[in-house]
């Protein structure tokens, strides 16, 4: 009788071990780096060993994936013998004690332990561990992370022989590995995520369209988006404060291109309207604007405005010149041009409502 509960107790130690590495695996697959920082900042010891885990993903991923497999096999080897040591009072009761019952009390140990057995493996040691991960990735994670590890120490001739001879077997075939985390989603399948986030998930609609547009914004270019040359005001380098005060408070504009002769092809600079509110009130009405005009960069029509955003940020830049191949200005671009493109229209108090 010890011998059958020491059995059973094997059985039920074997499903919780098969539910560790599969919780194990999700748990990797699942928690982010940036999850773990902030534990890692504070000293947090399973916390870096985590790290550790996830930067070197798809070994810990083949010792999780060994663990399940050693578990499963030993499981089913283990679990219709007991079966049959359970259920043989019940074979006496009935009679079922000779030989020739021998088939028939197999066949029933087998179908009763093979029920029972893949019952507790796959709620017990699948579904329910895998749920949990998936739901709680970085404390499972953190739980995870010594054991995984000494794990894959004990193991890893095993994993390091069975991992090559995957990949011999691939090279046979003609298909080359890729690591199992490289999953990254297609823009297509990113789309559809977006649009099953906002119907599953009640995400609005305005979240949704700025994911889309950002996923657009690498495919669009200055061309599409600038102010043509004929509607870019600019500020002449002989005109005076008061006048350039003028075009400022007529256009409602807080930047302007400075150009020799007010021509935009002979462009010095940026010069904002909080320059030309200081140069008057220090009586500078006959200063030169070009000594207070900021940095400009001219682009290609062709620019893409992903890159042209970024350039504008690093750089601290409001607006860039769209010059042509031959170094004309043919357009403007301006910071509000590119993110009106990813959230919608963006008006202030000077814009005027179009019918």
């Amino acid at each position: 009788m010890l011998f059958i509960l020491l059995k059973v107790l094997a059985v039920l130690l074997l499903v919780a071990l098969n539910g560790f590495f599969v919780a194990a695996e999700f748990a990797l697959v699942k928690v982010r780096d940036t999850q773990l920082q902030p534990l890692i900042a504070l000293g947090h010891r399973r916390a870096r060993m985590a790290q550790h885990l996830l930067h070197n993903l798809d070994a810990y991923l083949s010792a999780a994936q060994l663990g399940i497999t050693l578990a499963s096999l030993a499981l089913g080897w283990i679990g219709e013998p007991i079966f049959e040591a359970l259920l043989h009072p019940i074979f006496g009761w009935l009679g079922w004690t000779g030989d020739e019952w021998l088939r028939v009390r197999s066949a029933i140990a087998f179908a009763v332990g093979f029920s029972v057995i893949t019952f507790l493996h796959i709620v017990a040691g699948e579904q329910a561990p895998k749920s949990f991960a998936i739901k709680r990735p970085l404390p499972m994670a953190l739980w995870a992370a010594y054991p995984l590890r000494w794990f894959y120490v004990l193991a890893y001739p095993f994993i390091w022989v069975l991992n090559r001879s995957a990949l011999w077997l691939l090279r046979q075939v003609g298909i080359a590995a890729t690591s199992e985390h490289d999953g990254a989603h297609s823009e297509e399948e990113l789309r559809l995520m977006f649009d099953a986030n906002q119907r599953n998930a009640g995400g609005t609609k305005l979240g949704r369209d700025i994911l889309l547009n950002a996923l657009d914004l690498r495919h669009r270019v200055a061309r599409e988006v600038m102010r043509p040359r004929a509607e870019i005001t600019v500020l002449d380098t002989q005109a005076s404060i008061a006048a350039c005060l003028e075009v400022a408070e007529k256009t409602r504009y807080s930047r302007f291109p400075l150009c020799e002769g007010g021509d935009l092809d002979r462009t010095l600079g940026v010069v904002h309207i909080k320059d030309l509110f200081a140069m008057r009130l220090k009586s500078r009405s006959g200063a030169d604007l070009a000594v207070v005009a900021r940095k400009l960069i001219c682009v290609p029509p062709t620019a893409r405005l992903e890159g042209l955003l970024q350039l504008l940020l690093d750089r601290k830049l409001h607006l860039a010149i769209v010059v042509d191949e031959y170094g004309g200005t043919v357009g403007l671009v301006t910071l509000e041009n590119i993110i009106e493109e990813v959230v919608g229209p963006i008006q202030d108090e000077f814009d005027q409502e179009k019918p």
